[in-house]
């Protein structure tokens, strides 16, 4: 899906709605089989597709979208959360995109930005319940998937121009 539309200015609000439709639908599949291949223990569903939901709103974040954008997106992306996982369920998207930030800045401003370690450990205690060695071979992988999206999602969000905003 292309979210920039051959770089002509794209409408804000169907930007809004594709990046949460593939944040909550394609991406959050990836990562919930990613978690279900490396752990037994039960995984929060809710909190696998809030972490999918976060990758993209950091790239925007990352690409200097307008902060509307940005805005719309939270709160489009914590209605689909709602539609998914039952009225409310989404109130906790807020929270937890502040809990991921503070994560990522943690490991870029110690240098880690290429492990994301503070990130990671948020991610697998809100998901798996837990972030300690019974959850250490979901790391590697959860990284792999992480780096490059947020890297694909910043690159292509960076040549996105907006007939308005």
């Amino acid at each position: 899906m292309d979210l920039s539309e051959d770089k002509s200015e794209t409408n804000p609000d169907n930007f809004v709605e594709q990046a949460c439709s593939k944040a909550a639908g394609e991406q959050a599949q990836r990562f919930e089989q990613l978690f279900a291949d490396c752990t037994p223990l039960a995984l929060d569903a809710t909190e696998v597709v809030m972490l999918s939901g976060f990758v993209p709103l950091l790239a925007m974040s990352l690409a200097q979208l307008h902060k509307d954008i940005q805005r719309r997106y939270a709160l489009a992306f914590a209605q689909k959360v709602n539609e998914a996982f039952g009225e409310g369920a989404g109130a906790a998207f807020p929270q937890r995109t502040l809990e991921y930030l503070t994560a990522f800045h943690q490991d870029v401003t110690t240098g880690e930005s290429s492990t994301l370690p503070a990130l990671l450990t948020a991610a697998l205690d809100n998901i798996c319940g837990v972030s300690d060695e019974s959850v250490e071979t979901c790391r590697p992988g959860l990284r792999q998937a992480l780096i490059p999206t947020l890297r694909a999602d910043v690159e292509q969000f960076s040549a996105t121009r907006f007939a308005a905003v």
